[in-house]
Parts: C-alpha cells; structure tokens; sequence
C-alpha cells in the first residue's frame, strides 16, 4: 500500500468482466496536477493519464529517471533512500515475515477493530459498489470485510486489489476465488497492477463510469509513510473520484502513545528480536545496488528506527557502522565516488507516523474532505473519510 512504483496501471477484470480491460498511467503533469483539490477533473486526468503513459513510462525514461532520483536523493544534505526500494521480490517476504512477529502488533489490532465493527462499516454502502484496497497484498486482512460488504450488496460487488506486486496480486486473485461468500454472491475480482496514484484513476475511471459507489480502502496504517503533502495529494485525488456523495475512503492507522498505550511498545514493533525489520531495511540498499550499480555493503551497515514522541512517528534508517565510500559505475568504464560517509552518519529510509482522530481530521479538511464516522481501540484506528459537509 505504500509502495509507489513507475508501473503502468492496468486493471485486469475477471470472471463475469473477464472482457473489460483498461490501462491507464500516471505522468509528471497528473501528479503536478493534482497537488490541490481544486484542479482536479476526474475524467480529464484519466484521459491524460492515460495518453502520457507511453512517453513517460517507457523502460528506457523510467530506468533513467530512477537511477538520477536515487543518486540525487543520496547526495542531499539529508540522504535518502525512498521507502519504495525496500520492496523489491525479496522485500515483500520480508515485509511478511514481519507481519508474522509478535513485536508488530498492527495487523492484529486493525483485523480486532475491522472485525468488531463488520455491520457498522458497511451499513451504508450501497447496493451497487466497488471496492477498491490500495496496496492490497494478498488480501487476507479484509477479506472478512469484503465479504460482508458482498453479503448486503442488492447487486454483485466489484472488489479491486491494487498493488504494484503481480505475485500479491495473484495470492489475493486465488483466495478471492477460494472465498465461498463470495462466490454464492457472484462477486467479481478485479485486481490493479499500478501504484496508489494510477490505481485510484484507473478504478475511478471505469467503475465511476458504471454508476457504482466507490469505497476506497487504504489500511495497514500505510499512511504513516506520507507527509503532509503526500497525504494531500492522495486525498484529493480519492476525493476526486467520492464528489457528491458516492462514495467514501476507510483508513486504518495505528494510533499514537497514550496513557493506555506506551512509546516503548511503538518502538519495538519495529525492532523484533528476530530480525527480519533489520533485514528488511538493509534490503533496501541491496535493491537501489540493482538499479544504480551503487555497491552499498549491508555489512557496513546497521538498521535504526527509533520512536519521536513529539511528531508521533517511527523513524528509520540505515546508520554507518564505519566510515563507507560508495562508489557507481563509470561512464568510461571503472568505477568513481558518488560519496563519503562517515561512521555513524545516516540515510534517511522512512517515517511510520501515527494518526490521533484530531490529526486525521485536520489533514482530511485541509484536503475537502471530512471525517464522518470512527472506530477506535488502545493501538488503533479506522476512519471515514466522505466529502462534502455533513
């Protein structure tokens, strides 16, 4: 769910929409246009989407531009490796090695919550739907969700998977079909191979254009790796596609340190004893020595993620274990320096902020929308996000 790509959307409908196919992309301008809620003209930004895909997603542009963005990040005054690198094939078994800890409590928390509040998160859907999970995975997290949606549905419900992850995609695909209640209510499956951004146009484009409610789901407390810009413009741009009342956007975010809820545990959720959070971020620079030819050392390397109460938010990075030079292939051939960095000098990787009820209300305003309804434990919560006024 947090994991932007350069792909190409398409969505790939099957069984009883087994003949409908739609590709669409996102561009440099759609993601400049759609920065505040007023420019935004849905069919308009499909449509350019679409059209500007082939020039700039070419393998040879895209190749291209992510090697400079990876070098430039690393040479800033604040290093960076982008959060989307740490998922390439051997990231995503990481990530789900870590689901499985007992340190990360999140999935437990927001599958306790979902299930708790089945009837009153779907109570108001309509009969004609399509549910559309942004960084879906395999599914199994909301599944009971969807097929309590399907269970009410007057008509059968389009459920959309989107991932940048073919192999989620097809897990999720298989259980969907292995799903009994879904299958006696003839719901159909529809997975997105696309980022979050190309996903909400491709779904908003063609189901909006059937005349379905759209229910956006965004969970996982995948959120927290969004600042406040990038947590605009994905709100705009679902609330694009939610205008006049058709639909809605279903959060799921960790909740910050409380009385009922200590800073130490935040922490260690992601600092397992095991190792695999450790893993998984050093993984990040051995898929960036991919793309780039960089030959960063894991060894030379060590995971850090610390809590910081006052922006509520986990921080990660990789932290030198002594001084390091990277190096990136030659144009001549050979290698040269890209740079130097010191023992205990650190590369910023990403944040996993956590989300009171007053701040998602605040960031849902400031983007045209409003937090109608919401449920909340110790460790969680899910919000609804529609827009327009109450």
């Amino acid at each position: 769910a947090r994991r932007p790509s350069d792909h190409t959307a398409t969505l790939l409908s099957f069984s009883s929409m087994s003949a409908f196919r739609l590709t669409c992309g996102k561009s440099k301008c759609t993601a400049l246009t759609f920065r505040r809620c007023a420019s935004i003209d849905a069919s308009a930004a499909s449509a350019a989407a679409t059209a500007s895909a082939a020039a700039w997603l070419s393998p040879l542009s895209a190749s291209v531009a992510r090697r400079t963005a990876i070098t430039e990040a690393l040479l800033s005054d604040r290093p960076r490796v982008h959060q989307s690198f740490l998922y390439d094939a051997r990231g995503v078994a990481l990530y789900e090695g870590i689901l499985g800890t007992p340190e990360y409590y999140l999935p437990a928390a927001e599958e306790a919550l979902l299930q708790a509040n089945l009837d009153a998160l779907t109570a108001p859907l309509s009969s004609r739907l399509a549910l559309v999970e942004l960084g879906a995975g395999d599914g199994g997290r909301t599944r009971r969700l969807v097929e309590r949606a399907a269970a009410q549905a007057a008509e059968p419900l389009v459920y959309a998977p989107a991932d940048i992850s073919a192999e989620s995609l097809s897990l999720n695909e298989a259980g969907f079909r292995g799903s009994e209640p879904l299958a006696a209510r003839r719901a159909v499956c529809a997975p997105i191979l696309a980022d979050h951004e190309a996903a909400i146009d491709a779904a908003g484009g063609a189901f909006g254009a059937e005349g379905r409610e759209l229910c956006f789901l965004f969970m996982g407390s995948s959120l927290g790796n969004f600042d406040d810009g990038e947590v605009d413009a994905l709100f705009c741009r679902v609330g694009a596609w939610i205008a006049g009342g058709r639909g809605r956007l279903w959060l799921g975010l960790d909740s910050p340190h409380s009385p009922a809820k200590s800073a130490h545990r935040i922490g260690r959720a992601y600092n397992d004893e095991e190792g695999w959070t450790a893993a998984f971020t050093l993984n990040a620079l051995s898929h960036v020595n991919d793309i780039t030819g960089t030959d960063f050392d894991t060894a030379d390397w060590r995971h850090v993620a610390e809590y910081d109460a006052a922006s509520t938010s986990v921080l990660t990075h990789v932290e030198a274990r002594r001084a390091v030079v990277l190096s990136v292939p030659a144009e001549g051939g050979g290698r040269r320096e890209l740079r130097r960095f010191a023992a205990g000098e650190r590369v910023f990787v990403e944040q996993s902020r956590k989300f009171s009820e007053e701040e998602t209300r605040r960031l849902a305003e400031a983007a045209g929308l409003r937090l109608s309804r919401s449920w909340a434990s110790d460790d969680y919560l899910i919000a609804e996000l529609v827009r327009g006024s109450a």
